[in-house]
């Protein structure tokens, strides 16, 4: 009874709070992914963390910061490369997409019904430092 509070006073507060609109998209109270999320090693859950909230070495996050000049994706040099990009709907790696996430292109929420360690892997196909 008190999990169930704290997970609807989350939601709460973060859907009205502004700002972490990437991390929104991707993050919700989740007994699945938190157990997922705690059997992970450091290096590992950061990358977890880089991707799920776009704070990573993604152009867009890198230029926000001053240490990118271009914001454009490195795969298809389409369009802004952001966690969402990269995850969703970027056309140059929908073969990887589809190998590791089952989809070759996808909305948010159907990458929260990814298993982490998928999710993790597609990382480490595109070689991501994130």
């Amino acid at each position: 009874m008190l999990k169930a509070k704290a997970d609807g006073e989350f939601r709460r507060l973060s859907l009205r709070k502004d700002g972490l609109r990437k991390a929104k998209v991707f993050i919700a109270p989740d007994g699945k992914w938190s157990k997922q999320a705690l059997s992970l090693n450091k290096n590992q859950l950061r990358t977890l963390v880089a991707l799920l909230t776009g704070h990573g070495a993604f152009n867009s996050h890198l230029h926000r910061l001053g240490l990118g000049d271009n914001v454009n994706c490195r795969y298809c040099q389409q369009e802004t490369e952001d966690n969402i990009h990269i995850l969703c709907s970027c056309p140059a790696i929908q073969d990887k997409r589809r190998r590791f996430l089952g989809r070759d292109m996808c909305l948010p929420s159907s990458i929260k019904q990814s298993k982490v360690v998928a999710i993790l892997a597609f990382a480490r196909s595109m070689e991501l430092e994130l």
